[in-house]
């Protein structure tokens, strides 16, 4: 039998409700909430991405010679963002037990696994009665996902003919067998590029910040150089080729970028490697003291896919953007510019793009932690929500 509906309540009714994997993953692990705009793929997003850790989830059971996985909590409910699961898994004998040492590879989420033997019965019925009620001990529906095909499977169908109200209240305290499981999928990969005559000590503030909030986090640091501006900078743009293709490679994402300084030609040169669409492309840029042109063509980055969204950090009392013109003067470079202090020109329309302006900022102390907090690590993670 499908599935049912859920209740007005957002639960499934009572029962437990047996299905296969692919109906498990149909009616679960899609978007369930209709909702315009935002909150509809926000929903489609959360979900979908719980794909992944049921796949594993069912793959962990089976190997073990579980037969059933019974699905309880939030994640069985109408509720948009679901972010934990519970699940009873239901495994032949105790060497089927996972040691404490093994978890899930699973993502953005909690896992409460509840490990029990076949031959425990007791146990099995207590565990599926304390699943059965929520926290305002409502009767609520579980779903069984058949892991095994065979027919010799226990149902379970007339737990409720083993309730009991002391035992439930126990349970509510101590899981039998609990394996909390937490587990995150990396948001992102995020590099930075510093600037001239530094050490990057910026880096040290941002690293635990950003891999805190479930970020990878790779600085590219090519060394207190002091002035590439006029002699060195191919090579360093060539060692950054170099790296980021191999960065990218390693953890098989496309990296966000923080370039400050000297580090946003960097970023800009690489972009212009070539006039089609470079190896590895960006999510979101993140520019702070930009020494490049007010007329840099960002739109012809977004419209080859280069690039997804650009945020510039503007600080008009910059002492140091404004000499760059100095050293265009000289080189007749047509990348650099003072748009660090001014901003870019870009069509108005072109809504992934940003700039805001910050007079108390100077060259350097908008690198610090209140930025990286409140507007850096916000404009990553907001971005990551648009599709």
């Amino acid at each position: 039998m499908p599935i049912p509906d859920f209740n007005k309540n957002g639960y499934l009714p009572k029962g437990l409700h047996k299905c296969s994997s692919n109906e498990f993953y149909q009616r679960f692990c899609v978007a369930t909430v209709n909702k315009p705009g935002r909150e509809e793929r926000l929903d489609g997003i959360i979900r979908e991405q719980m794909k992944d850790i049921f796949e594993e989830m069912l793959y962990f059971a089976a190997q073990r010679g579980s037969k059933m996985i019974i699905f309880g909590g939030s994640f069985i409910t109408n509720q948009p963002y679901p972010d934990d699961i519970d699940c009873i898994i239901i495994v032949p004998n105790e060497k089927c037990i996972p040691s404490k040492s093994e978890t899930f590879i699973v993502s953005n989420c909690k896992i409460d696994a509840i490990f029990i033997t076949e031959d425990n019965e007791e146990n099995i019925y207590r565990m599926i009665n304390l699943f059965s009620r929520n926290r305002f001990n409502m009767e609520v529906g579980l779903v069984g996902v058949l892991v095994d095909d065979s027919e010799d499977i226990t149902d379970y169908d007339d737990y409720d003919e083993f309730y009991n109200l002391e035992s439930h209240l126990e349970d509510m305290l101590i899981y039998t067998s609990r394996h909390i499981i937490t587990g995150y999928q990396k948001k992102g990969l995020l590099i930075t590029i510093h600037g001239l005559n530094t050490y990057a000590e910026w880096n040290y503030e941002l690293a635990p910040i950003v891999s805190s909030d479930h970020w990878i986090f790779a600085p590219f640091r090519y060394g207190n150089v002091k002035s590439p501006l006029l002699k060195d900078g191919k090579k360093i743009i060539e060692q950054f080729r170099d790296w980021v293709y191999e960065i990218k490679t390693r953890y098989r994402m496309n990296p966000s970028v923080i370039a400050h300084s000297y580090g946003t030609f960097v970023l800009a040169s690489y972009l212009h490697l070539t006039n089609s669409k470079p190896a590895v492309t960006f999510n979101d840029i993140i520019l702070t003291g930009s020494i490049l042109s007010p007329h840099f063509d960002w739109k012809s980055c977004f419209d080859s896919g280069s690039v997804k969204r650009v945020y510039n950090l503007i600080a008009p009392n910059d002492p140091w953007v404004p000499h760059i013109e100095k050293i265009k003067w000289i080189n007749n470079h047509p990348l650099y510019g003072n748009s660090g202090v001014t901003g870019f020109e870009v069509p108005e329309d072109l809504a992934i793009f940003q700039e805001e302006r910050i007079p108390l900022f100077d060259h350097s102390s908008m690198l610090k932690r209140d930025v990286f907090e409140q507007k850096v690590m916000r404009f990553l993670n907001a971005s990551r929500l648009i599709q």
